[in-house]
């Protein structure tokens, strides 16, 4: 079995994670991923009382959760501050000079 390394800990390479390890193994909080699980932002399976997180749907959740530079989501906040659209069909464009 290999194991991992991070920042504050040592962590099996497994393929199911407790809260304890995927906090250590994403540099967060145990709050913060209790938090994820609660508001169910986070694919986990309980098993008992026990939350466990199977990795490989980990590895997709935060692929699938990963910003781009220069992708949007969404085009609400310019919408909002260019009605007209132009700002956006230049951006679109791929022009630099739209500033």
């Amino acid at each position: 079995m290999s194991k991992k390394t991070t920042n504050k800990t040592t962590i099996p390479d497994l393929e199911v994670l407790s809260v304890r390890e995927l906090a250590a193994y994403l540099g967060t909080s145990v709050w913060f991923i209790r938090r994820l699980v609660t508001i169910r932002k986070i694919p986990y399976t309980k098993i008992g009382g026990r939350v466990l997180f199977y990795m490989p749907a980990m590895r997709e959740w935060l692929r699938d959760n990963t910003t781009w530079p220069g992708k949007h989501t969404s085009d609400w906040h310019r919408k909002r501050y260019d009605p007209s659209g132009e700002l956006i069909k230049l951006m679109n464009r791929g022009d630099d000079n739209f500033a």
